[in-house]
């Protein structure tokens, strides 16, 4: 069971390839995600409100998935 994104394999495999981002505690790693989009500006309206979450994942589980 996931309980946090640490725990699954893509996670873990960026850790394998470098070693030295996650020991660096300055070193942040965010989630970004949206709720929509629109890159190439063909909607019919000329504005776009879109919410957008940003999490901090280095944060301790309790913390990061509240």
């Amino acid at each position: 069971m996931f309980h946090h994104p640490v725990d699954f394999m893509h996670w873990k495999n960026i850790d394998n390839e470098s070693p030295q981002f996650g020991k660096e505690s300055r070193n942040l790693k965010l989630g970004l995600a949206t709720n929509g989009m629109n890159p190439f500006g063909n909607l019919t309206i000329n504005y776009s409100l879109l919410p957008i979450l940003l999490v901090i994942y280095n944060l301790s589980p309790g913390l990061c998935m509240k």
